[in-house]
């Protein structure tokens, strides 16, 4: 069935395997494209903006996600999950005369929030949508790492810096799409590969240089064979500006069209072991999803970004893990039948609540008997229907952060124009004037500085000191990655019909998996 997005304005389809997912899970079919969608809920997302703050509880001085006149009361984390205060005393009564976002921005405004979204880390203050790290700093969206820096979305990772995608890796710099790479730097969709650089989709080689497409080789450069003893002379002498070669030899590449592994009749990029999913990227262990970023371990659940531990026919969810039959949240973990959730931890049969804890049966946060509950839920539903709310993710409008300071703004740019036009939030940055006692960016021409375990680091990797902030090079990383998008191509060799991150006017020839490793 073809729709018309109310927001952008554009044809977007919900075919009948989807159609029956809404009417399973009794939730209202979207009325805004996929795009549109994606952008709505990652501007919720605030990753890597951080500003010195204090916890509004205890005074401690701390990093957080707000700006310092921020309208929120804002707790670290022991306060936060303390017995120091209780969430039910901040309930409200449900107001039919009013529309329902409305109430619950205010409820959202009166409820402490926690200072960012951080689990068990130790001496990693400077890091955001991360849990179980030890002594890292700015990585984001990371978990399980130690001694890691300027990071975004690396998993079980020792030091490395300047990475992005990347998992079981140790002594690496700059890798992008790289499982279990040790003491490398600048490789891209690498595997199993050890003291190698500038190379691109090789896999288990050791010491390469200037490599594409090579397996389990060693004492490659621009993937001609040398012995042990030419390659150490040889790699020493090459300089970066002999990288055209490199080029080269990936323009003459036989490109897979996805990133993944062991996929039965999925799409998307950078996925394994998904079945039956579509639109999904950076994501594992999926079955029937669809428009999912950052999952693992979900069943039956769409349009999510950072989901997954068991979470089950789910929709329209950011942050959130180990959900169940739940519409609607945001960082809410280990839920049950939860609907339009914020900050929710081990709760069941809510309504429009933020910051319970090991609570059900609440609306707006105020406590109801179960029969009370349901009914008084199904009467907020039909009002929240006539006012055209229900079904909808929570407005951009209300969200807690400036566009510009969220994860929706480094995939679905804007000009500060364009945000207040649509009413929505902007952040201006102070301006500051350049001190040049410090390293100024190239790019974006503001200060920035080296801390003592990123120097010692460039010093034992032997490599030269960025000139740009880390900002402008997480940027640069992500133009780098193939987009969130799929395009309907065809196998270079065989002719089959693929849907692949690669635009159809890339020059780079794709293929099949089958052709792919025929070729490879």
């Amino acid at each position: 069935m073809q729709k018309q997005c109310k927001q952008c304005q554009k044809q977007f389809n919900i075919a009948e395997k989807d159609q029956d997912f809404y009417k399973r899970i009794k939730f209202p079919e979207p009325t805004l494209c996929p795009d549109c969608r994606c952008q709505r809920r990652l501007v919720l997302r605030n990753e890597r903006t951080l500003y010195p703050d204090k916890c509004d509880s205890c005074g401690k001085k701390i990093i957080s996600l707000y700006v310092a006149d921020k309208p929120y009361k804002v707790y670290c984390y022991e306060c936060f999950y303390s017995d120091k205060w209780n969430p039910l005393t901040y309930g409200q009564n449900y107001d039919f005369s009013r529309p329902f976002f409305e109430q619950f921005k205010e409820l959202q405004l009166k409820v402490p929030r926690i200072y960012a979204y951080c689990v068990n880390n130790e001496n990693s203050e400077y890091t955001n949508g991360s849990g179980y790290n030890k002594g890292c700093y700015m990585i984001f969206v990371s978990d399980h790492n130690e001694d890691s820096l300027y990071s975004y979305s690396v998993f079980n990772c020792r030091n490395v810096m300047d990475c992005i995608n990347c998992y079981d890796c140790e002594l690496s710099y700059e890798c992008s799409g790289c499982h279990n790479c040790f003491n490398s730097h600048h490789l891209t969709d690498c595997s199993n590969c050890n003291e190698s650089q500038y190379c691109f989709d090789c896999k288990g080689c050791t010491s390469c240089f200037g490599c594409v497409g090579l397996r389990n080789a060693e004492y490659h450069i621009f993937n001609k064979k040398y012995t042990r003893e030419e390659y150490n002379k040889r790699v020493e002498t090459i300089h970066e500006l002999s990288l055209p070669k490199f080029n080269n030899l990936k323009s003459q590449h036989h490109y897979l069209y996805r990133q993944g592994l062991r996929n039965e009749n999925s799409t998307g990029d950078y996925i394994n072991r998904c079945k039956d999913s579509n639109n999904c990227y950076d994501s594992y262990d999926l079955e029937n999803c669809q428009n999912i970023i950052n999952g693992n371990k979900a069943k039956d659940t769409y349009d999510g970004y950072m989901v997954g531990d068991n979470t089950e026919l789910s929709n329209e969810i950011l942050g959130s893990l180990t959900c169940n039959d739940c519409q609607v949240n945001f960082f809410t973990m280990n839920a049950y039948n939860c609907e339009y959730t914020d900050s929710c931890k081990s709760v069941k049969n809510l309504f429009g609540c933020v910051g319970l804890k090991n609570e059900e049966f609440c609306i707006l946060n105020k406590k109801y008997e179960e029969e009370e509950f349901f009914k008084l839920k199904e009467k907020i539903i039909q009002h929240m229907q006539k006012t055209g709310e229900y079904g909808e993710f929570f407005p951009i409008k209300n969200s807690p952060f400036a566009y510009n300071e969220t994860a929706a703004h480094e995939y679905y740019p804007l000009t500060k124009d364009e945000v207040q036009k649509n009413l929505w939030q902007w952040q201006d940055e102070q301006k500051k004037e350049i001190d040049w006692a410090f390293p100024v960016c190239l790019k974006c021409k503001k200060n920035f500085n080296f801390i003592p375990q990123e120097i010692k680091f460039y010093e034992q990797q032997k490599i030269a000191k960025p000139q740009v902030c880390f900002n402008c090079r997480h940027l640069a990383r992500l133009q780098e990655r193939h987009p969130r998008k799929l395009f309907d191509r065809q196998c270079a060799e065989c002719q089959v019909s693929l849907k692949s991150t690669y635009a159809p006017d890339r020059e780079e020839k794709i293929y099949c998996e089958t052709c792919y490793n025929n070729q490879i």
